[in-house]
């Protein structure tokens, strides 16, 4: 067990407040109470994990002599999918509102209609729902929101009247695993939904939508974002791009490699994969190609994740490579391809055939029932000469089990190579 002492800041009724802390295996212990001294797990309710080994914490703390670190009691919360007590130390039931999501549609039609109505009412008012990550623009925007109204459900909003500098400093936790779900109306934030993703939960920190703008419904508009959010951000498979030109002692190396992943991934229900670029069509030894040594050295659940527009600039047949390995291509990145320029090029204008077009060859029944294609649109010429891709911020995709165009709604990976779900 590895512990430190150490001094951290917490937000107590939206102040901050530097107090003593124990640091044990990377979870910060503080201490609080007037007579009965209580010792709390901080952001417990944020964290990835929950407390393991009890015992050995409570062993711990009787041993601490340290000013306001010395506790009576030890508190620690059981974290979902766990509804059963795990332990036989006394306890008080909490209630917590959770949606098991299966998928989008099946949320959606189990609503009631005047909550779906409101969605819609939402989007008719022009309430624009966006995915963002903190920058000087959002805190600005979470300065006015929280500047709104100082009383919220008949209380006193204790983020009112914060500076610039507070707004930015109470958002600075979770950074790394958050998103801020946004309703803007013209232009103007009217709520924001702060989204902690905790390996396959996703907990809301912040759900603020603003009052006086109540008549649009963004509240409404942001949850139905935050579903439709989390059910594409259900990945499952961790794909590693083009490792560049190789040589039979690499490309074995890196076989083993993904061998180990896939094994190491297969309990949890996830699948390692590769993403090709050009240089992976370079035959390898005698006529085999480093991708054909790929495929035959990974097994058979390896996800084999084409990009058609660097095969196309190798020179091999996209179409001819996933009917030799079916089953193996769940996902696909299609999109057009500049002659000689190594770049995308404007949808349906360069050397590969329209991208939805290969999709349509690609479905069912044609070797791939359960693919997800990653379509890349490009629409035009940049000032700087290059390529504008639209993609980056809102890509499609082609289902090819029901043949349907799909808007890429994810905001967690600019391509979305490990966004997809496995259907």
């Amino acid at each position: 067990m590895e512990v430190t002492q150490k001094n951290i800041e917490v937000a107590i009724k939206g102040k901050w407040l530097t107090v003593p802390a124990l640091e044990v295996n990377g979870k910060d212990i503080v201490v609080g109470g007037k007579w009965l001294k209580i010792a709390r797990i901080e952001a417990e309710q944020w964290l990835k994990t929950e407390l393991e080994n009890p015992q050995e914490y409570v062993e711990l703390l009787k041993r601490q002599k340290a000013p306001g670190l010395r506790a009576d009691i030890l508190t620690f919360k059981q974290k979902l999918p766990a509804i059963e007590p795990k332990y036989q130390y006394p306890m008080e039931w909490d209630s917590v509102a959770a949606i098991p999501l299966t998928s989008f549609t099946s949320w959606w039609e189990s609503l009631p209609q005047e909550s779906r109505k409101n969605v819609r009412r939402a989007e008719k008012r022009g309430v624009v729902v966006q995915v963002k990550a903190l920058d000087d623009g959002l805190v600005r925007d979470l300065y006015e929101l929280n500047n709104d109204s100082a009383i919220r459900q008949g209380k006193t909003f204790t983020h009112y009247g914060k500076s610039l500098e507070q707004v930015k400093k109470d958002q600075e936790a979770f950074l790394d695993r958050c998103d801020y779900i946004c309703a803007y109306h013209e232009k103007e934030l009217i709520g924001v939904i702060k989204l902690i993703y905790q390996g396959d939960i996703a907990s809301i920190l912040t759900f603020l939508p603003k009052t006086s703008h109540h008549d649009k419904r963004p509240a409404n508009a942001m949850m139905a974002k935050a579903v439709e959010l989390n059910q594409i951000l259900g990945a499952r498979y961790l794909i590693l791009a083009s490792g560049g030109k190789m040589g039979m002692d690499a490309c074995k190396k890196l076989c083993e490699q993904f061998t180990i992943a896939s094994e190491q991934l297969r309990p949890h229900g996830l699948f390692a994969g590769f993403h090709n670029h050009a240089a992976e069509w370079a035959i390898l030894d005698g006529n085999m190609r480093i991708m054909d040594f790929i495929a035959a050295n990974t097994p058979p659940e390896f996800v084999l994740q084409l990009d058609v527009g660097t095969c196309v600039d190798a020179g091999a047949d996209p179409v001819a490579w996933i009917k030799a390995n079916p089953g193996r291509i769940k996902i696909a990145h299609l999109k057009d391809w500049a002659p000689g320029s190594r770049a995308d090029a404007e949808t349906g204008r360069g050397a590969t055939a329209r991208p939805v077009d290969h999709a349509r060859r690609l479905g069912p029944g044609r070797g791939v029932p359960s693919a997800r294609f990653l379509l890349s649109l490009v629409v035009g010429p940049s000032r700087s000469g290059g390529a504008n891709v639209a993609s980056l911020r809102r890509p499609l995709y082609y289902d090819s089990r029901t043949g349907r165009r799909k808007i890429w709604l994810g905001g967690r990976s600019r391509h979305g190579h490990l966004l997809a779900n496995d259907p």
